[in-house]
């Protein structure tokens, strides 16, 4: 007896499990099913992961299933890692082009939201034999130089640290190089008071940061007038 689209990734799903694995690859695992069955498979996937205490590399072209699912998310173009944050940022902050593209792809079901679309012009390059840099610059409306010569992944966006102690700071920027100076300041100690680059910037990795850093202010003791007679005055006559 045939199974039809749902029943065959349930039993899909079981002969994975079978062996009680950690860590399971999910190479588009609802991409063949309507929209309701996707939804009883990805409610079963989640289900199951928070029972089993299961990992999963879900691999998917559909955003919508990735935002539904996912805790953190990798965007690739062309077997490259152009983009990787928590799954929240990607959809209210998305930096590359190529992923903004892809979410303005994404069909909404309210007929009066204006929606965007973003289409990609130019032509793919070779996945066999690609140039340096950045695999989408060809076809990127804002690639510069640069672009040729640093991958996606080789770039950095800064965080504001100011408030943040500096080992809290250096975890934040991770990837940059971090200069440190020191300043006397009323503030609390050891807290960074100021950053050489503005939050949300982005650069390459290794680019040097200045942080400025509170110092307690030195005080200095007090010392008694000079001059003058210091011993008390003698008390009665002759």
């Amino acid at each position: 007896r045939e199974l039809d689209g749902g029943r065959r990734q349930r039993v899909g799903i079981a002969r994975a499990l079978a062996l009680h694995p950690k860590f399971i690859v999910c190479d588009e695992p609802v991409s063949a099913l309507d929209v309701s069955i996707q939804a009883q498979v990805l409610n079963l996937l989640m289900d199951l992961q928070e029972s089993e205490g299961l990992t999963y590399m879900f691999i998917t072209h559909d955003m919508s299933v990735v935002k539904h699912i996912s805790d953190n998310i990798c965007v690739m173009y062309l077997g490259q890692l152009i983009e990787t944050c928590k799954s929240d940022e990607l959809f209210e902050n998305t930096l590359h082009p190529y992923s903004k593209a892809l979410l303005s792809a994404i069909p909404t079901v309210d007929i009066h939201a204006e929606k965007k679309r973003i289409p990609l012009k130019g032509e793919i390059v070779s996945p066999i034999d690609p140039k340096p840099g950045c695999r989408f610059a060809a076809r990127c409306p804002y690639a510069t130089e640069e672009c040729n010569k640093h991958t996606a992944t080789n770039m950095v966006k800064v965080k504001n640290v100011v408030g943040k102690t500096e080992a809290a700071a250096r975890a934040d920027l991770a990837g940059l190089t971090i200069k440190v100076k020191y300043k006397e300041s009323t503030k609390t100690p050891g807290l960074v008071i100021s950053q050489s680059i503005k939050e949300n910037e982005v650069v390459t990795k290794n680019t040097t940061i200045t942080l400025t850093i509170s110092k307690k202010k030195e005080t200095t003791p007090e010392t008694p007038p000079s001059g003058g007679n210091t011993e008390p005055p003698s008390g009665g006559g002759e």
